[in-house]
């Protein structure tokens, strides 16, 4: 297995330090690790400026604190949306490790969800069609977020009566 595998991780999604650039990749077979840096090369993305190597390293060797606060915040996030959602036809779907949420519109018989609630209350969901064409009734909905921006979208979406049972 080692020999196909290349693993790609980065902080900078985690501690919300995008803009440094940063990533790392971990490849244990020599001519698979040869073939990723010429083409990492030739692409330009490769090296590391100092500043994402000093984000990098303070995220995870003090960002530990952090993250636990933050993964509690998330998770009421979560929980908001579901409670508030519940009873509605927008079906919310369980979170699988990201501050991402897919909810199902299925139940609303809309062509195009997304386009729906940025038409009617001017919020732009992720349309679940550019993830999966299985997906069209889907809208994706990031919480991370202040919880009072959730609170104002949340209250948007139930102000429409296509929404409610």
């Amino acid at each position: 297995m080692k020999k196909i595998t290349v693993t790609c991780t980065s902080a900078t999604k985690s501690f919300n330090i995008a803009g440094i650039q940063a990533a790392n990749i971990v490849i244990a077979d020599d001519s698979m690790r040869r073939a990723v840096d010429k083409y990492a090369f030739s692409t330009g993305a490769f090296g590391l400026n100092i500043m994402g190597l000093v984000a990098t390293r303070a995220a995870y060797t003090y960002g530990d604190k952090w993250m636990d606060e933050l993964i509690t915040y998330l998770e009421g996030n979560v929980g908001l949306v579901k409670r508030r959602l519940e009873g509605t036809k927008l079906k919310v779907t369980d979170i699988e490790g990201t501050y991402l949420m897919w909810i199902d519109a299925s139940a609303m018989g809309l062509d195009d969800p997304s386009k729906f609630f940025l038409d009617k209350v001017h919020i732009r969901f992720s349309e679940g069609t550019f993830f999966s064409k299985k997906a069209g009734q889907f809208i994706r909905m990031n919480i991370a977020c202040p919880r009072s921006v959730v609170n104002e979208a949340l209250d948007r979406m139930l102000s429409l009566p296509e929404i409610h049972k």
